[in-house]
């Protein structure tokens, strides 16, 4: 939409460097119960679910028929909250020198800052913009 000044839905490939191809879909249309925020890796033994708004994992083993349910203390999460923790991590960090809980400083968090403003460059040039440090 050309109303809404941030991304509402997106969509990428990424080839790692071991080869392997990640896919990433978001959409934020959804609106009250229908809210989900999280994510779906799936490999070789098994699928796994994130479920950030429930703090829930679940692992769907692909040798067997298990099912394994985690749940997850919410301040251990690394990126629960989105911008609005990155940016309060990111201030405690610069007020007392102190590593914040979120990955913006340390990890793969300025990685994944530069993932984005080249995505948003790359869709609104449609070209491909190289990431790097």
């Amino acid at each position: 939409s050309k109303d809404i000044a941030i991304e509402d839905i997106g969509e990428c490939i990424v080839r790692m460097d071991t080869g392997t191809h990640v896919a990433h879909s978001q959409n934020f249309i959804a609106n009250f119960h229908a809210c989900r925020r999280g994510a779906r890796f799936c490999g070789d033994n098994g699928t796994l679910e994130i479920d950030f708004h429930r703090s829930h994992l679940t692992f769907y083993s692909h040798r067997n028929e298990n099912v394994e349910h985690c749940d997850v203390d919410q301040g251990k999460l690394s990126h629960y909250g989105g911008d609005r923790e990155l940016v309060a991590d990111f201030l405690e960090t610069m007020k007392t020198g102190k590593r914040g809980r979120t990955d913006l400083i340390e990890g793969d968090g300025i990685m994944s800052t530069l993932t984005c403003i080249s995505a948003r460059e790359s869709a609104d040039t449609s070209k491909f913009i190289p990431i790097s440090l």
